[in-house]
């Protein structure tokens, strides 16, 4: 009988392949700006793989700890775990950015996702850039869905991936009864 993956094991599989792709992404991202006059113009195109990455690196988890492939809740139950912790890191981070005795904090939190979740830093920079362009009130549209985006984008992905890094062909029902009585030929 295949062993059951945890909602731990896919979170801790998750946290390693974004870890590695955000080293990936801040090293890219500071060689950039450091070796061309026009790094800044290649922030979306690197935002975009760095996101598109999530897929082939939640495959790759799959197929390497061998998950099953989870049921619909339990795919919601770790998207929502990882991107409620995301979730909480960027609008907890705003809102102490807003408040004057812990705005230093929130500002610190805000720019430690630079080489903690560097795919997300990169989305919400080039949204930054955009907000700074519109002097009005309207900004809050862009930024807020910017933080959600940011923070459910990359989970989404990655566990997307892990669908299709672990096929799994279901035995029957009497072949699973089966293989359990120890009838099996």
């Amino acid at each position: 009988m295949a062993k059951h993956t945890s909602l731990r094991a896919r979170f801790l599989g998750f946290a390693g392949g974004h870890f590695v792709l955000s080293a990936l992404g801040a090293t890219v991202a500071f060689a950039m700006f450091g070796a061309a006059e026009g790094g800044a113009g290649l922030l979306g195109p690197l935002c975009a793989l760095l996101m598109l990455l999530y897929v082939p690196a939640g495959a790759f988890a799959a197929f390497l700890l061998n998950w099953e492939r989870p049921t619909v809740r339990e795919w919601f139950r770790a998207v929502a775990l990882v991107g409620g912790i995301a979730c909480l890191w960027g609008f907890g981070g705003f809102a102490l950015c807003l408040m004057e005795p812990t705005s230093l904090f929130g500002f610190c939190l805000l720019m430690s996702t630079a080489f903690l979740a560097s795919p997300s830093f990169c989305l919400m920079f080039l949204v930054l850039i955009q907000v700074l362009e519109v002097n009005s009130l309207g900004w809050a549209l862009l930024w807020f869905p910017s933080i959600a985006a940011a923070a459910l984008l990359p989970p989404v992905l990655f566990f997307l991936g892990a669908l299709w890094g672990r096929p799994t062909v279901p035995l029957a029902r009497e072949e699973m009864n089966s293989h359990v009585d120890g009838d099996a030929v």
